[in-house]
């Protein structure tokens, strides 16, 4: 059985066509894979007040970034985004909306066109 797969491999490594639509497809899992991270409407890194914070991972309340709310923080209201500003800094992610984000203060009627 073990020189049947062996011969299997040789022809497939053979096939250069074979091997690069395998590597593709391997890459395209590993990017669904970091999916969650690559599309995040939170922070992947955070320091804030000398503080290390992990935003994609662990929830912070309203009240830790400075404002008097006990809910946890909407990172796309413009006094979160100006307190982070002001007393540290953030690492976005590359797309900056989840599947789940809603953008209140947009100025067209939902639902928008795409």
């Amino acid at each position: 059985m073990t020189t049947l797969f062996q011969k299997r491999k040789q022809i497939f490594l053979k096939n250069k066509l074979a091997v690069w639509a395998l590597c593709f497809i391997m890459i395209v899992v590993g990017l669904s894979f970091l999916a969650p991270i690559l599309a995040n409407e939170k922070p992947l890194l955070m320091r804030y007040q000398n503080k290390w914070y992990l935003p994609f991972v662990q929830n912070i309340t309203d009240i830790e970034l400075g404002g008097n709310l006990p809910t946890y923080a909407d990172y796309k209201d413009a006094f979160t985004q100006e307190q982070i500003k002001k007393n540290g800094w953030a690492l976005w992610a590359p797309i900056p909306y989840s599947a789940g984000t809603v953008d209140y203060f947009s100025k067209a009627p939902f639902p928008l066109s795409p």
